[in-house]
């Protein structure tokens, strides 16, 4: 895991996954990108809560693990988690901060049921999370106000307009993303920690699920750096000579 860290340091995945060990410990789960796109382990870490300062320690140790390339990351996407976000800002201030767009979506949702152009409303902010330049941002934001109740618009302006991370597409264009707007990779790989773990695992048993797992992960990458040695494209549908070689 440390190696995977020091490999491709540059963009993290952060989650926190739960009922898979029978002391109801959560799960914190750090992942990086590697050059073939695939989510790679970078390190967990078993919590007694998620409260802010366990989530502080839990995030000081991932530091400190890796304190020959903490420095080299760039980006870290995460849910909208009050703790985990602030923990973040507070241990790594250069680093961004990408919030999933799922889970923006999802909140988005959830705070615009009672308003009565709620349908209208969450259009406009799902074209607010997807807009692709600040010119077209600030358009749907006019629009927004134009929709949305003063309660609303208090809510979205405390607590999204003003958050300092970057959930907007246009502002995920100012720092390393790999094209990644959710934590899609992460929850994956959470699913697949459920599939093989459950809430009567003992901490043993987990440890050796997440062995297992990352033993899988790394035979994924072995077996992607073989083909992309050994074979070979050529193109069957061009009579011309250097077109018809390898590229």
């Amino acid at each position: 895991m440390g190696k995977n860290f020091r490999e491709y340091p540059e963009l993290v995945g952060m989650d926190t996954t739960y009922c898979v060990n029978k002391n109801q410990m959560p799960l914190v789960v750090f992942r990086v990108t590697d050059c073939h796109g695939q989510g790679k382990p970078a390190g967990y870490c078993f919590v007694a809560s998620k409260k802010i300062d366990i989530m502080r320690k839990s995030v000081m140790t991932f530091k400190q693990a890796n304190a020959d390339s903490i420095e080299l990351v760039q980006t870290i996407v995460v849910d909208k988690d009050y703790n985990e976000v602030t923990v973040l800002k507070e241990l790594l201030p250069s680093v961004h901060i990408h919030l999933c767009s799922v889970h923006v979506l999802e909140a988005f949702k959830r705070n615009s049921k009672d308003e009565v152009n709620k349908d209208k409303i969450r259009e406009v902010l799902q074209n607010i999370v997807y807009a692709l330049t600040h010119r077209k941002y600030m358009e749907y934001l006019e629009e927004l106000k134009d929709e949305a109740s003063p309660t609303f618009m208090e809510y979205f302006n405390k607590y999204w307009a003003e958050y300092g991370t970057a959930w907007s597409c246009y502002e995920r264009l100012n720092s390393l993303n790999l094209g990644q707007r959710t934590n899609n990779s992460v929850e994956s790989h959470n699913k697949n920690i459920k599939s093989l773990m459950s809430k009567r695992s003992s901490l043993v048993e987990l440890v050796k699920g997440l062995l297992v797992l990352q033993d899988s992960s790394d035979a994924v990458t072995n077996y992607k750096d073989f083909l992309g040695i050994m074979k070979m494209s050529y193109r069957t549908d061009t009579a011309e000579t250097l077109m018809s070689k390898r590229f």
